[in-house]
């Protein structure tokens, strides 16, 4: 496989040159600080796996049922555009469990039905920053044994969100199941 034609731009006909099937960066790719996004990218994965510091960048990069999970810190991803209308497997769109990781810019529309889902979850980390972003988040559960979130910070220090337009549509559903040791 060579790079140099390419460089650290990834677009939906190159796409399987950087990610394999599950979504994770292949391991012949060169150590790049930066990858560049280009297209619309109409859910070749479920979702990317980031697993080391990288930065991602959108230019006119459009995620369609695609989602990242963040499991490194210093990870960065700027100018991206996510539109969901299903929930990827674990309910989480953009999961993110590394320290000092940045979102900004993002534009992130996800619609989902009677399903479990989180539009951005924040789990077991600190310093993560949202900011300068749009974020729709909808969700038709019928009652609360599932979790319908647009937002979610657990377990978390210094998370810092500002500059951020955020509007959720959820039903209205009697709390039967409330745990108050989860709000601890």
């Amino acid at each position: 496989t060579t790079f140099n034609a390419h460089g650290n731009v990834v677009t939906p006909e190159n796409f399987d040159m950087f990610f394999d099937d599950g979504g994770e960066l292949k391991g012949d790719v060169p150590s790049f600080d930066k990858l560049i996004f280009r297209g619309e990218f109409n859910a070749p994965v479920n979702h990317l796996s980031i697993d080391q510091p990288l930065e991602i960048i959108g230019e006119g990069a459009v995620f369609i049922n695609m989602g990242v999970k963040i499991h490194s810190d210093d990870v960065k991803l700027d100018n991206l555009t996510f539109i969901a209308d299903t929930a990827s497997e674990d309910g989480s769109l953009i999961f993110v469990d590394g320290n000092s990781v940045d979102l900004t810019n993002l534009n992130v529309s996800y619609s989902v039905g009677d399903v479990e889902a989180v539009a951005i979850d924040i789990k077991d980390c600190r310093n993560v920053n949202l900011l300068n972003s749009i974020i729709f988040f909808e969700s038709h559960v019928v009652n609360d044994s599932k979790v319908s979130v647009g937002i979610q910070a657990v377990r978390t220090g210094n998370v810092l969100m500002d500059g951020n337009n955020i509007t959720t549509k959820l039903p209205c559903v009697y709390v039967d199941t409330y745990d108050k040791d989860y709000y601890l």
